[in-house]
């Protein structure tokens, strides 16, 4: 019989290090990233097709996003995003909805695209509706600070 634990945390450990990878890739440029990244969303792509899609379709199509992202894709990252939304929210994975708003505003923020502003407070209420109320503070003082950089530097 398999240790659907064991299972669980593999998948689990295999998405947060792909997320942290194609971050780190993105900040250093270091191909080492980019391939550990792939390498796990491999994994995931392997437990979505034969495992579960229910349990890991938003966690790969959210990886997708940050690969395409990475890759500076960004208008196919965008539609990966909304997908990884689509389907967390569907199936009721809420962190998974709120850390997908998240990294959508930040691709869009990255492109200089307004639309960020509405990942972000979709963002901020899944954090809420989660109970994350510490993260939704961090996130809601990361979008004001920005904000009123902008604003202040508008009319320079």
């Amino acid at each position: 019989m398999p240790n659907y634990l064991c299972i669980s945390s593999d998948a689990n450990h295999a998405y947060y290090v792909g997320l942290m990878s194609f971050r780190i890739y993105r900040n250093s440029n270091e191909m080492k990233w980019l391939d550990r990244a792939k390498q796990c969303k491999t994994l995931i792509e392997l437990w979505a097709k034969e495992g579960s899609e229910w349990n890991f379709g938003q966690k790969l199509a959210l990886l997708q996003a940050e690969e395409l992202y990475s890759t500076g894709n960004f208008e196919s990252a965008y539609v990966s995003y909304d997908k990884a939304i689509s389907l967390a929210r569907s199936h009721k994975f809420l962190i998974d909805e709120a850390l997908s708003n998240e990294l959508a505003g930040y691709c869009h923020l990255s492109a200089g695209n307004n639309a960020a502003m509405n990942y972000f407070v979709s963002a901020h209420r899944n954090y809420i509706d989660w109970g994350a109320n510490a993260k939704a503070t961090s996130l809601f003082h990361f979008v004001y600070e920005g904000a009123h950089k902008r604003a202040s530097s508008w009319g320079r």
